[in-house]
């Protein structure tokens, strides 16, 4: 599951929009319902601080995720660049809320409580279409 989570948030990284915050969902309810995933890709002790900004490369292209070096690696800094948003991204408000909740290990934002990742996308769609 690690590895899972740690693409998520890769690709989340180079999403938009309510995609984006679905990802991001994702990413939270596996870290939740797995504990040593989020030991492994948030907690930032001694030894987690040192892993999210180590050398140690993920390799996603591996078939095997065990190979794949997703332990040794965090997704704090992809949940920063969505943060930051940088490079001329627009900020989503509802990605922020999640990336910031995965971050500190708070609770799932309201809007998202009882939400599948696909669910919350649906929605997010139709609340943008009703904006414009």
């Amino acid at each position: 599951m690690t590895a899972f989570a740690k693409r998520l948030a890769s690709v989340a990284v180079h999403l938009t929009g309510p995609e984006q915050a679905g990802c991001l969902l994702l990413v939270k309810q596996i870290l939740t319902k797995y504990p040593s995933a989020r030991s492994t890709l948030i907690e930032l002790d001694d030894e987690g601080l040192s892993n999210a900004f180590s050398v140690s490369v993920y390799k996603p292209d591996i078939n095997d995720p065990q190979l794949s070096n997703a332990t040794q690696t965090s997704v704090v800094l992809e949940l920063l660049t969505i943060l930051s948003a940088n490079h001329g991204r627009i900020k989503y408000e509802p990605s922020q809320r999640l990336a910031k909740a995965i971050l500190h290990g708070d609770a799932l934002p309201q809007e998202f409580l009882g939400l599948t990742a696909l669910e919350a996308v649906k929605r997010l769609n139709k609340e943008q279409l009703a904006i414009k």
